[in-house]
């Protein structure tokens, strides 16, 4: 007997910017870039993402010039725009989640680059482990058992994978 039932799923993607420079001490925050670590970071943990087989429908970014830094080694290995959002730059939970509900449905794999502490806090209200912190140019991947974005919850959405530089070969 065929059954009809679809697993429906959508994938969110949280990225930590890479590594931000301090030598300029006057700069404001915002205006920070990466430095020669967030430099060597930001390329290779784009690529060994897409060579672990993540789709990336879309990504949004935090205005912030380091995140978008960080961003533009993504959008050119995936191939994707980047949209810029403002409110995730030092965004709490709440910020992200009303970016996530009211995304289009046609999406099924959005990453969003931002800061810490927030996406830490927000990796936490979905994981059943505890993580301390996203090191820099972080990954994580939650797993939605839903079929529109507005059904993001903490019942059926899960950490399935965390990954950072110093994991690999070429970050140590």
């Amino acid at each position: 007997m065929e059954s009809n039932i679809t697993c429906l799923a959508k994938h969110i993607y949280l990225i930590r910017h890479a590594k931000s420079s301090w030598n300029q001490l006057g700069l404001r925050d915002h205006d920070r870039p990466l430095n020669k670590r967030g430099l060597r970071d930001a390329p290779q943990m784009a690529k060994k993402i897409n060579a672990l087989k993540f789709q990336m429908d879309h990504l949004i970014s935090s205005s912030a010039k380091r995140a978008l830094q960080t961003a533009t080694y993504f959008s050119d290995e995936f191939k994707l725009d980047t949209t810029i959002e403002k409110s995730i730059y030092h965004g709490d939970p709440s910020d992200y989640l009303e970016l996530i509900e009211c995304l289009d449905d046609d999406f099924s794999h959005v990453a969003f680059l931002g800061h810490n502490p927030g996406l830490t806090y927000l990796v936490n209200d979905f994981s059943e482990d505890s993580i301390e912190n996203i090191p820099t140019c972080g990954f994580c991947h939650l797993k939605c058992n839903i079929s529109s974005w507005s059904e993001v919850s903490t019942a059926n959405t899960r950490l399935k994978k965390f990954l950072y530089p110093k994991m690999f070969s070429w970050a140590q």
